[in-house]
């Protein structure tokens, strides 16, 4: 398991292009942990596990190498901040300042969410930006043909 570790951490960080001290210090770790685990093949606790993985945005299965899907046993919506951190890394080509202006506007449209309820039936109003400049909605329902 620590081989797999060692390798999966390596390659992700360069995939991500993350340097090792950067990275623990983002996830809330000392630098020489994540260098140990490169170096060494040390294997860190359950809960320092759980950190890198969701820094990277896959599972401690994967990192382990129990499995080959980094997100296989991922189930739900991102929900949590370090979630949505480690989804907004993984796409590419995002700067710093980019993937912390995305941040923000997801927490708050989530914590605006979180408080107001969902109106009961969204599902069925029509999709006002769809429509042209200045046409409303209509409030008559289709007629079925009797065919």
């Amino acid at each position: 398991m620590a081989e797999h570790l060692q390798t999966r951490l390596d390659a992700l960080l360069e995939d991500r292009r993350k340097k090792p001290a950067p990275f623990a210090k983002e996830v809330g770790l000392g630098p020489d942990l994540i260098r140990d685990i490169l170096r060494k093949g040390s294997m860190p606790s359950a809960d320092r596990l759980a950190l890198i993985a969701d820094g990277l945005g896959v599972t401690t299965d994967y990192l382990l190498g129990r499995t080959d899907d980094p997100t296989a046993s991922k189930q739900g919506p991102i929900t949590t901040e370090p979630e949505i951190l480690a989804f907004l890394s993984r796409i590419d080509k995002l700067s710093e300042s980019d993937i912390t202006v995305a941040f923000t506007v997801i927490k708050n449209a989530l914590d605006a969410k979180r408080g107001a309820p969902e109106p009961s039936g969204s599902h069925d109003q029509p999709q006002l930006a769809n429509l042209p400049r200045g046409s409303k909605p209509s409030r008559r329902r289709p007629q079925q043909s009797d065919a």
